[in-house]
């Protein structure tokens, strides 16, 4: 016996009654853009659409594609198999998830990325294409990333007006030359034409949202932790090699025996890193305990391991802070951020793979800061800002 397919949400609802032939749905993580873009699919009686996605999600993609009716032909890539092939014929249709990751300037030539190029070439070359931009974040750390949005959206604003209205000339002592940099308060100029272009829905607006419980914790360093920070600071280095040394060091020892302390009697858990080598200590420390799975840019099909943590009744999943996008760990209700990453992108879209719509309840997250390193992080990602590199260079 099939199992019922649950109706749309209000907000899914509208959206697909408008059915825009082009548009970026930008809707907070967790609340139905995948079923959404799937059913526009199916009501357009799309015949062969190009979907683009990362590669946590592709699995899940072919699964929803089932799970939400679609019985046409179609081509699934990851980003990373559009770039090694950007050139597909006979698309009726287009879908970019996590369509940030494609959001590089496009008119700046030294900054665009060759995901952003190929998809603009694509877009060129296939002008009237009915697409959508899946996407919980139209606005990365510039105003750039909107206006590449718009344009693979197809709305036309010219980037020399775009570039006055955000950016001006500034003079750094060192900078080489002057340079572009975005105006103060952008980002609150940005939302009217968020508004006007996207077709924007947040959780809280369609939801009775659960508690999310933010809890930071300030994990005590040992002796030998700071005199290693120490020694490490007399060394000669880059500032920038120096300073993720030192930060490499907050996150050792001192948070790994909290977790394994707090975790008594909490049966299944996130913990997000950034480090790779931190992630490789952690798990070999914690499957002395539990199952422990990994979920990092290195695994190979992601998609497994999410679906087996999601059923082990008891467990640690570890997640690279960088492969935060697309899919559910709606099974967990607990998230303990060991060092998250320096995207404010990132760790958002972290935070949102437990908060999902389909299973909403009550979650913890627990931000653990050992040092100024950590907190210097953490108060600009809770500023919904980047961590600001440029001051380490400094």
């Amino acid at each position: 016996m099939t199992s019922k397919i649950p109706p749309l949400f209000k907000h899914q609802a509208e959206f697909l009654k408008k059915n825009p032939a082009m548009g970026i749905l930008a809707w907070e993580a967790g609340i139905g853009k995948t079923r959404a873009s799937i059913e526009w699919l199916t009501n357009n009686k799309a015949k062969n659409p190009l979907i683009i996605c990362t590669k946590t999600i592709k699995t899940k993609w072919k699964e929803d594609l089932i799970k939400w009716g679609y019985t046409g032909n179609y081509v699934l890539l990851t980003k990373e198999e559009f770039k090694k092939n950007p050139k597909h014929e006979n698309i009726d249709r287009l879908i970019v998830d996590e369509a940030h990751n494609f959001s590089s300037p496009l008119f700046v030539a030294k900054l665009r990325s060759q995901l952003s190029t190929d998809l603009y070439k694509f877009i060129q070359a296939n002008p009237n294409i009915p697409r959508l931009l899946l996407t919980a974040n139209p606005v990365r750390s510039s105003p750039s990333n909107l206006h590449t949005m718009l344009v693979f959206a197809g709305v036309g604003i010219e980037w020399p007006k775009w570039q006055k209205a955000f950016f001006h000339l500034v003079r750094r002592p060192y900078l080489p030359r002057p340079a572009w940099e975005p105006k103060i308060g952008w980002q609150k100029r940005m939302i009217p034409i968020i508004d006007k272009y996207c077709h924007v829905s947040l959780m809280s607006d369609s939801f009775d949202v659960p508690v999310q419980e933010h809890t930071y914790i300030d994990i005590k360093l040992t002796k030998r932790t700071r005199d290693d920070i120490k020694e490490l600071g007399k060394e000669e280095w880059e500032p920038m090699k120096l300073w993720c040394g030192e930060h490499r060091l907050e996150n050792g020892e001192e948070k790994l025996k909290w977790i394994k302390n707090f975790s008594k009697g909490r049966k299944k858990m996130v913990i997000i890193c950034k480090y790779t080598d931190q992630i490789k200590a952690y798990a070999k420390a914690l499957e002395k305990d539990r199952e422990t799975f990994v979920l990092s840019g290195q695994v190979k099909d992601q998609g497994a391991v999410i679906k087996s943590a999601q059923e082990s009744p008891e467990c640690f999943i570890i997640v690279q802070a960088q492969v935060s996008a697309g899919y559910d760990l709606d099974q967990f209700s607990t998230m303990i951020f060991a060092s998250p990453g320096w995207s404010w992108v990132d760790y958002s879209q972290a935070k949102g793979r437990i908060n999902r719509a389909h299973n909403l309840h009550r979650n913890e997250y627990y931000h653990l800061i050992a040092g100024p390193k950590d907190k210097a992080i953490i108060d600009s990602l809770e500023d919904k800002k980047d961590f600001d590199v440029s001051q380490i260079k400094k």
